[in-house]
């Protein structure tokens, strides 16, 4: 058995995406069009994709007589004409993703294996969408963590009840890394700062109301 004979993917890439097509409501309903599809197929991947004719599909999967003449029969040019639609209709459905085509080209009855290189690639990045650099994404990670302990010491400091004054300040966050894609992120975490807040609203104690006189 020659399996090198296949052009495109490899033997066993084309046996599974056979088994796909094989097992979907489209085919396993059609047991004619599936024993078709299957024989020409195998023999392909056999490396006997030459002696393919359309004699011996009558006689292998239509059942006809050794003797069987196509120009008196032409029951396999109507029925590879339904395979092909039903190729096309699979692939343009449930097969729309998958890993190969198998196609079975017009006026021939040699299965063409085709690679869905949309699959193979996947989905394309948008233009100018940069990851920045693991180390970038580290040291503002750590930054990050930073600015959540302040916040959380600030929350403590105007809790604790203290009449004494405090207060923290917290500069604007700047990028001084060569990596400028990273300056969205030091932008962002010095919005979200707490604003400044007085004494009298972080540790003193809230005002009594005016004495009578």
């Amino acid at each position: 058995m020659n399996e090198k004979t296949l052009a495109g993917p490899a033997p066993e890439q084309a046996r599974a995406q056979l088994r796909r097509i094989l097992a979907s409501p489209l085919f396993s309903t059609a047991r004619r069009l599936s024993q078709f599809l299957e024989f020409v197929v195998s023999r392909s991947i056999e490396g006997q994709a030459a002696e393919i004719k359309e004699s011996l599909i009558g006689v292998e999967v239509y059942g006809r007589e050794p003797t069987y003449d196509p120009k008196a029969d032409s029951i396999v040019r109507a029925e590879a004409s339904r395979l092909r639609a039903k190729l096309r209709e699979y692939y343009e459905t449930e097969g729309r993703n998958d890993p190969i085509r198998i196609e079975l080209p017009k006026g021939s009855y040699t299965p063409a294996f085709v690679t869905n290189a949309a699959v193979e690639t996947g989905p394309s990045k948008p233009v100018g969408a940069v990851a920045p650099p693991a180390g970038a994404r580290g040291r503002w990670m750590a930054i990050a963590a930073l600015v959540l302990i302040l916040a959380a010491a600030a929350v403590w400091w105007q809790t604790r009840g203290s009449r004494r004054a405090h207060s923290i300040a917290v500069m604007p966050l700047v990028n001084l890394t060569s990596d400028h894609t990273a300056d969205p992120l030091g932008e962002t975490l010095t919005e979200e700062l707490p604003a400044p807040c007085s004494p009298r609203a972080i540790g003193a104690s809230p005002a009594g109301p005016p004495r009578s006189t």
